[in-house]
């Protein structure tokens, strides 16, 4: 994908900017009018991993990108504990933040926690109602240890549902830019998309799209890579934790998530 074509795409977006007034039937891709807002969110990092340490990476990355509103702040909690054990948020708890980032690769280890893990997508799915956004992660979708169910792999809720995992080290990807619609979306604003790489891994979840969900771009390993649900509060990335490791190899993708976390917290949208 060359530049001529991107920027043909922003092109388009500046003709849309005129056309879109207060009295037009805007979609989900319009561009906000007036100021930007500046009230601070606050962002929960939600995690299910092998070492708790790795749940405190996407905070300092994120920050730094400067995306979120100046004050913000971003807090962590592990759904498991040092044994693996699963540890359940109380709902009250959750409600305190206005966006929460979703990350897993690992499950609890014994058969009753594991089943209790679905327990905490009712848990996300009632944050959602009460009018909080997600934010989630590849392996959370997942169909095995990491992929957290319930009612939020109900229609409706997370817009990448439970799909096929494939084993073998890969590449990483790059966005196929011909799965973009323009006008961007905002996940998309101050991103060089032609440059965005969402990390390899020994393994590659393909999740499926729930029917109401929007998707926003693929990837070309031919995987749903980024998505929105219908009620735009939740947002699916097909991206490893990886990409918070190594902010400086990812930098669009830590962009992205910026992005996407700002977008589902609503401080845009009133």
């Amino acid at each position: 994908m060359n530049r001529r074509i991107l920027a043909a795409g922003f092109a388009a977006i500046a003709f849309f900017f005129v056309g879109c007034g207060e009295e037009s039937d805007c979609d989900i891709q319009c561009p906000l009018d007036g100021p930007a807002v500046s009230k601070a969110i606050d962002v929960l990092v939600l995690s299910a991993v092998y070492y708790p340490e790795i749940a405190l990476l996407p905070a300092g990355p994120v920050e730094d990108t400067g995306i979120l509103p100046s004050g913000s702040d971003i807090d962590d909690f592990s759904l498991l504990d040092a044994e693996w054990n699963l540890v359940v948020p109380d709902p009250g708890f959750l409600q305190c933040y206005d966006a929460i980032l979703v990350c897993t690769d690992t499950g609890p280890h014994d058969d009753q926690s594991l089943q209790a893990f679905d327990s905490i997508g009712g848990l996300l799915a009632d944050y959602v109602d009460g009018g909080g956004g997600l934010v989630i992660c590849q392996f959370s979708f997942s169909p095995g240890w990491a992929g957290i169910r319930g009612r939020l792999q109900s229609p409706g809720y997370s817009p990448l549902i439970s799909g096929p995992v494939e084993f073998g080290r890969r590449d990483d990807r790059s966005i196929v830019m011909s799965s973009i619609e323009f006008p961007l979306h905002p996940v998309f604003y101050g991103i060089a998309v032609d440059e965005l790489l969402l990390p390899g891994d020994i393994n590659l979840g393909f999740p499926g799209l729930d029917d109401s969900a929007i998707l926003l771009a693929m990837d070309d390993q031919g995987t749903n890579a980024i998505a929105i649900n219908a009620g735009g509060s939740i947002i699916g990335l097909n991206m490893y934790l990886k990409a918070f490791a190594f902010p400086d190899d990812y930098q669009e993708a830590v962009k992205l998530a910026a992005n996407s976390i700002r977008y589902v917290s609503g401080i845009d949208g009133d």
